[in-house]
């Protein structure tokens, strides 16, 4: 936790008005952050013990960072708890005080998580906790022999997510401790046995479960219904595209940067549907502020415009009113260019009407059964195989990306940054399950890795994909 954090937070509602300050928390961003902290350029100078402490202090912070993010208590006590006072538990203002929470008993699952981690000795982080009471059967559980923990699946019928939260809970109030270090081992506290031997009740606040019944036809139609179908691609607007996205990777190989520095691949189709006819009209679509248009925006306004002179259009199409793009979810396949394993499929844009139904992806029995696997494959190959077999027409497209971060979190991948850019490299464990990396020359003399995956990896990556539907993921 930052001072900048804090000073953000605080400048919220300064004016006792209603306001908000909104915190972006991904799970990669432990990781990153991480990363930066034991790799701190500017901490070599120190002497070795300074050192240490430095970055004992730096993970502590970050540790109080992730719990504020998860925490569903008071966010303003929490604050003030900080700096070492004491407020009343609830403020009424913050999200927590104003999102609808109940108190939960959540005692079996705290007796067996600080179980668990008494039976393996204290040995393991977080994650492999969870993952054992969840039952979970990666290559990480299977090496430390974790599925033989009398507390293995003891949690199976709950959700992660769940586990995750009581895990947080039970560190936050001091029922289990975390090392300082690199590693973050979970250990017992003296709190534990209060649990464990005392039979003492654990409560917390979590948000009520609700129910959404299904809306009417005319609910569905919505204030988006106006000009909804404009937005599925013509075949004139998916020319354009293609323009644009091939502009886009002109710029991506100049400059040597990600495709979604540039514009995202919705910021193209928005461009296509709008096809703006100036700076105003430009800073209005999704994705496009005051510093992208001025880096980048110009030259993509003026292949709009030759564009829209070639094919006889010189305005924005009336129908599309004040439809609020940023709300629509477009299936593309993926998001960057340049992987080493994109699969060369075209990116499908389909109308907000034709996706109001779909859910998300689900691995199934019957597409398991129907999957080839082959002695080799890339994960564009498998995936593809596995979109491929699903309901289209309700179904949502798993992407690459979903999968790649899966595997990223069950610690066959690790992230290693080159030059600030983050690479991804096979663990022990990815070894282990069956992932190999193959090295190749690009056309300048770099050499990248491509993943490709065994037999036994191919059907891990399903196994994992009907475990993570079971588990709520």
């Amino acid at each position: 936790m930052t001072v900048i954090n804090l000073t953000q937070a605080g400048r919220a509602g300064r004016d006792g008005e209603p306001s908000e300050c909104i915190l972006l928390y991904g799970g990669q961003d432990v990781v990153t952050n991480q990363f930066f902290i034991d790799h701190n350029q500017d901490n070599q100078e120190m002497d070795a013990l300074t050192r240490d402490l430095v970055t004992e202090r730096d993970r502590d912070r970050l540790r109080k960072m992730t719990f504020y993010c998860f925490t569903n208590e008071c966010l303003r006590d929490y604050i003030l708890r900080y700096f070492g006072e004491y407020g009343s538990n609830y403020c009424g203002n913050c999200a927590n005080c104003l999102s609808q929470f109940e108190e939960v008993d959540v005692t079996e699952i705290a007796r067996a998580l600080i179980g668990c981690v008494l039976a393996c000795r204290q040995r393991y982080g977080t994650n492999v906790i969870i993952d054992t009471v969840h039952g979970a059967n990666t290559a990480k559980i299977r090496q430390y022999r974790m599925d033989e923990n009398p507390h293995y699946g003891e949690l199976s019928g709950a959700p992660v997510y769940k586990l995750r939260q009581v895990m947080n809970y039970l560190m936050l109030h001091e029922y289990l401790a975390v090392t300082n270090d690199e590693y973050a081992i979970v250990k017992l506290t003296g709190k534990s046995k209060l649990i464990l031997e005392e039979d003492e009740t654990v409560t917390m606040k979590m948000a009520k479960e609700q129910e959404h019944p299904a809306k009417t036809a005319g609910e569905k139609k919505g204030k988006k219904s106006r000009g909804a179908a404009a937005f599925e691609l013509e075949e004139e607007d998916e020319k354009l595209f293609e323009i644009l996205r091939g502009l886009r990777a002109e710029l991506v190989k100049k400059e040597g940067v990600p495709p979604y520095i540039v514009f995202s691949d919705k910021s193209l189709v928005h461009m296509c549907v709008i096809r703006p006819v100036d700076k105003n009209e430009m800073l209005s679509l999704s994705g496009v502020g005051e510093f992208k248009y001025e880096k980048y925006g110009e030259t993509f306004l003026q292949k709009v415009i030759e564009f829209n002179k070639e094919h006889g259009k010189t305005d924005a199409p009336d129908s599309l009113g004040a439809v609020e793009f940023s709300s629509l979810d477009y299936d593309v396949v993926q998001d960057y260019e340049g992987d080493a394993e994109k699969s060369g499929e075209k990116s499908v844009v389909r109308s907000s009407t034709g996706k109001k139904n779909k859910t998300d992806f689900v691995m199934t029995e019957e597409i398991a059964d129907q999957l080839h696997y082959a002695e080799k494959m890339s994960l564009s190959d498998l995936v593809g195989q596995m979109n491929d077999l699903r309901d289209e027409s309700t179904t949502k497209r798993l992407t690459i990306k979903a999968v790649e971060q899966m595997l990223l979190e069950e610690g066959l991948f690790e992230l290693k940054f080159v030059n600030r850019m983050p690479l991804r490299k096979i663990t022990e464990y990815g070894t282990e399950f069956g992932i190999e990396a193959e090295t190749r020359i690009s056309s300048k003399g770099n050499e990248y890795e491509v993943f490709y995956y065994t037999q036994e990896a191919q059907r891990g990556i399903v196994e994992l994909l009907m475990m993570a539907e079971d588990s709520g993921k």
